[in-house]
């Protein structure tokens, strides 16, 4: 910046280009140069402005031959070397802000590695601490039993036979291993098959015609209903198999047969007691008899009565079984025929099984009558001997007597259990009733929901089966798809155009607009907008980053608390002293 003739760059750095010597050093200037203008001109803002500007180059000739100029000496600081000096200063603070930052990334770095070792160490205690807690177990388990003076043997014995279940949880494991490596190898297998499966289809779909394809892809739709359809269909056959699995098993526990047993031990206890009552005969124990007679009527009757019960019962089943039956003859159930054969099978051994009940209760009512009537003859046997006996009986023959008595009560006792028994046996029937008429209900329902199905696939069918129709609107719908296409086509090969030449223009808009000086001057100005604002960001962190460390607050806390303890002490001291 030259051209300030007879004057001098004073001798210090750090003044700045603003302050000028106002002393005129060469003849010949004459009153051209005013003293003391220009060296109170540059005092006022120079001196006050602390600019540093490093290493400024001379100027042409150096310090003491450059030309005089007739341009006065009261210029302003504020010149391009002031401002390079204030953006030096600002650029070395950011360097420096940038190595703070770059070091304490690396501390921070140090510390993750740091942080990272704590982590394994910690992981590494952790293990150590498991295994002594094992140990700490293994000794607590050792001074438990020589507490308890366990022998020895039985420690290692406990000892092998947790070796030996932990050896064969470990081959367990290594199986369960082994088989899952070799299923996750069947799998990839029978992926790589499905995938060449699908390659071999893709490839066979591509050696195919248009109408080919299309049939093909007909084909698979109709293949995908009738797959559903079967689906279904299996469906409702499980459903049907479960309900005659369920019917076999309440065959299998079929009350009537569990009451053919007892009616069977019902009968040799009968015979048991017959035996006992002809020998109570010869004996003459007339009383006896005759309460053992009462017994036996009320039993006789509440027997006769849960006969009469159980077969009202097993009509009205048999009724309930037929009605079922009929009805699933009359369904249409033609194709799963064979699914109800078991069933079948079941229904005519259950028919056997209530016809032969016929008979065999008239066996054991016979039998009944016939120990009533040897009970009677007996009795009036007795009845004619203890009225022609003259004593009564003697003590042995009373002790026998009493025996008899509580023989007879005991007996009573366990027709008092056959009684509840029944009555057990009536609650079962009556909950086996409601559960036949719900499973009655339900097969109503789902032989509807089948008829209805039935009926919609044969409509289905009907509509499937009209194979022209179905070509006629196939047909129609391809013209109708091609000439949208074509149309589409059309629309596209325009619009493809259309895009072609705007595109064009704006290709010509943006290399008019690369070639304007107003285009390249707001690049420019962005490129310093955001180099400004990323500065703004760096500046506003240092500050911010100031801000915490110089926080007082808690320091200042700190020392009133501190002043605050001492005080305490001091007057504490006071106190005492």
């Amino acid at each position: 910046m030259s051209g300030f003739g007879g004057m001098e760059r004073p001798g210090t750095r750090g003044q700045g280009t603003a302050q000028r010597t106002a002393m005129g050093s060469r003849a010949g200037l004459g009153t051209a140069s005013r003293p003391g203008s220009a060296s109170r001109r540059g005092v006022g803002v120079a001196l006050n402005t602390s600019v540093n500007v490093a290493d400024r180059p001379v100027t042409q000739q150096g310090l003491g031959g450059v030309r005089p100029t007739t341009q006065s000496a009261g210029r302003r600081v504020s010149d391009k070397n002031y401002w390079l000096g204030i953006l030096r200063q600002s650029i070395e603070k950011i360097r420096a802000e940038i190595d703070a930052i770059n070091k304490r990334i690396e501390d921070m770095y140090k510390d993750s590695g740091q942080s990272q070792q704590l982590e394994r160490r910690y992981e590494e205690l952790v293990k150590e601490i498991r295994d002594l807690q094992g140990d700490l177990a293994d000794h607590n388990l050792v001074v438990d039993k020589a507490g308890s003076n366990t022998d020895p043997g039985e420690i290692g014995y406990y000892m092998s036979v947790l070796r030996n279940k932990n050896q064969q949880e470990k081959a367990n494991v290594d199986n369960i291993f082994k088989e899952k490596q070799r299923r996750e190898r069947e799998l990839f297998d029978i992926d790589q098959q499905i995938a060449d499966f699908q390659n071999a289809n893709e490839a066979r779909m591509n050696e195919l015609s248009p109408e080919e394809k299309q049939r093909y892809l007909e084909l698979q739709e109709e293949n995908t209903k009738l797959q559903q359809q079967i689906s279904s269909m299996q469906e409702n056959i499980d459903e049907l198999n479960m309900h005659i699995h369920h019917h076999e098993e309440e065959l299998r526990s079929d009350p009537s047969r569990v009451r053919m047993a007892d009616l069977m031990k019902r009968k040799k206890e009968l015979e048991q007691e017959k035996v006992t009552l002809q020998a109570q005969a010869q004996s003459g124990s007339l009383d006896a008899l005759r309460v053992q007679v009462k017994s036996d009527n009320m039993a006789i009757e509440t027997l006769t009565r849960d006969i009469k019960g159980a077969e009202d019962k097993l009509d009205q089943k048999k009724n309930k079984l037929e009605q079922l039956i009929g009805e699933i003859k009359s369904g249409a159930f033609d194709e799963n025929a064979q699914k109800y054969e078991k069933l079948l099978q079941k229904e005519r051994e259950m028919k056997d099984f209530i016809d032969s009940f016929e008979n065999t209760k008239e066996k054991e009512l016979q039998n009944i009558q016939e120990n009533e009537q040897m009970i009677v003859a007996i009795l009036e046997h007795i009845s004619s001997g203890m009225e022609s006996a003259e004593s009564a009986p003697s003590k042995e023959r009373f002790e026998e007597m009493k025996k008899d008595l509580e023989f007879k009560e005991r007996q009573m006792q366990d027709a008092k259990g056959t009684f509840s028994n029944l009555q057990q046996e009536k609650e079962l029937r009556e909950m086996e009733l409601e559960k036949i008429k719900t499973l009655d209900k339900k097969i109503s329902v789902e032989l509807e929901a089948l008829n209805g199905r039935i009926q919609s696939m044969k409509d289905e069918l009907i509509v499937f089966g009209d194979l022209d129709k179905l070509q006629s609107e196939f047909d129609n719908r391809k013209q109708e798809l091609l000439q949208k296409r074509q149309n589409l086509g059309k629309m596209v090969e325009t619009m493809t155009q259309q895009v072609q030449l705007l595109g064009a223009k704006a290709e010509t808009k943006k290399r008019e607009l690369q070639k304007s000086d107003t285009f390249n001057d707001l690049e420019k100005m962005e490129m310093k907008m955001k180099h400004h604002e990323q500065n703004i960001f760096s500046l506003s962190e240092f500050i911010l980053m100031k801000s915490r460390e110089s926080n007082y607050e808690e320091v200042l806390d700190h020392v009133r608390k501190t002043v605050v303890e001492i005080n305490d002490i001091l007057k504490e001291n006071q106190k005492k002293i």
